[in-house]
């Protein structure tokens, strides 16, 4: 009987405690519904910038390939709340790249940026899912991202 008591009060103490329901460490939901992976900030090659500054901020790329338009968004970390994004435009795109796994074949896309994101028209390029490599200049820090997306 000890025992069952014992138990019973063991597995009952997490239902007690209630806290924050976030991830430590988890980042936000994408704003536009496509997939967020972080970028790095490039010291080498300066650009008349803080680097320990650039290196502070979390700069996200957002993909979303939808109706065979590539849509990549610059997201900066709410650096108050740290709960959302705030979107951001890239003064500079230095390269976009897509590669696809299956064929092992790289291509050089032809971005415009336009709106506050980089679009690119995915029509003449065949295949279901892309590592897209993104290197663009914001706040005059160089920031190359990589992110997977797939066809909706």
């Amino acid at each position: 009987m000890k025992i069952i008591i014992i138990a019973s009060l063991l597995f009952s103490i997490n239902s007690f405690g209630h806290g924050d329901h976030t991830v430590p460490g988890s980042i936000p939901a994408a704003p536009h519904g496509g997939v967020v992976r972080e970028a790095v900030h490039q010291h080498a090659g300066s650009l008349k910038h803080d680097h320990g500054h650039a290196a502070k901020k979390e700069i996200f790329y957002e993909g979303v390939l939808k109706k065979n338009i590539l849509n990549i968004y610059l997201l900066e970390l709410d650096s108050k709340s740290y709960k959302s994004f705030v979107q951001q435009k890239p003064t500079e795109v230095k390269s976009v790249t897509a590669f696809d796994p299956r064929k092992k074949k790289n291509y050089t896309l032809d971005v415009k940026l336009s709106e506050g994101k980089l679009s690119a028209d995915f029509s003449k390029i065949k295949g279901r899912r892309f590592i897209i490599t993104v290197s663009s200049i914001y706040a005059g820090a160089n920031y190359v991202g990589e992110l997977q997306v797939e066809r909706k």
